[in-house]
C-alpha cells in the first residue's frame, strides 16, 4: 500500500512538471491554431525521439533543423485544416509512454509575419514546441494522428525516410 501512495505520488509531481515546462497546449492558443490554418512559410523536418532518463525511460523529440523544406500549397491547406483544427487536439492529460525504437517523425514550422510555431511530432501523438519563443504542445485525437501520418507519407516522404 506504502508503495501504491509513493507511486501514484511521484506520478503526480511527474504530471505536474512535465504540464508547467510545456507551457500552454496548442488548442489552447487561438493564435496558434490560427497561424496554423494561415501561415504563409510552413516547413517539415525529421524529427528523432531520444532518451532523456534512463531510470524513468523518459524521452524527447530532437528536430534535425538542418534538413527544413518549404511544402506547396496544397500540402500547406491540406496540413492546416487538420492541425488547424480544435477538434484534432485531445483536451486530456496524457501519459502515453514509448517503446524503443521510435520512428523517425517530422516537426513543423508555422510562419506568418513576426507570428512563429514550432511543433516536433514524437510518440505518435504526441507534441512539443514553441509558439513565438513560448513552449507549447499537445497531443492529438487518434483520429486525427492517423490523418497526421496518412499525410506525412504523401507529403513527408523524405523526412520521413520512406522511399
Amino acid at each position: 500500500m506504502r508503495t501504491l501512495l509513493i507511486a501514484a505520488s511521484l506520478a503526480i509531481v511527474h504530471a505536474a512538471a512535465a504540464a508547467a515546462s510545456a507551457g500552454r497546449v496548442v488548442w489552447d492558443i487561438p493564435e496558434a491554431l490560427r497561424l496554423i490554418r494561415s501561415a504563409d512559410e510552413v516547413y517539415v523536418f525529421p524529427v528523432t525521439v531520444i532518451s532523456t532518463s534512463r531510470s524513468t525511460g523518459e524521452v524527447a523529440p530532437r528536430g534535425d533543423y538542418k534538413r527544413v523544406r518549404a511544402i506547396d500549397a496544397d500540402a500547406r491547406r491540406k496540413l492546416g485544416r487538420l492541425l488547424g483544427s480544435d477538434s484534432s487536439w485531445c483536451h486530456c492529460f496524457d501519459n502515453t509512454a514509448g517503446i524503443p525504437p521510435e520512428p523517425t517523425y517530422v516537426g513543423f514550422i508555422f510562419q506568418k509575419g513576426k507570428d512563429k510555431l514550432v511543433l516536433l511530432r514524437f510518440l505518435r501523438w504526441h507534441t512539443e514546441g514553441t509558439f513565438n519563443g513560448e513552449h507549447t504542445g499537445g497531443s492529438l485525437e487518434e483520429k486525427a494522428s492517423d490523418k497526421l501520418d496518412e499525410w506525412e507519407k504523401r507529403y513527408a516522404r523524405p523526412e520521413r525516410g520512406i522511399k
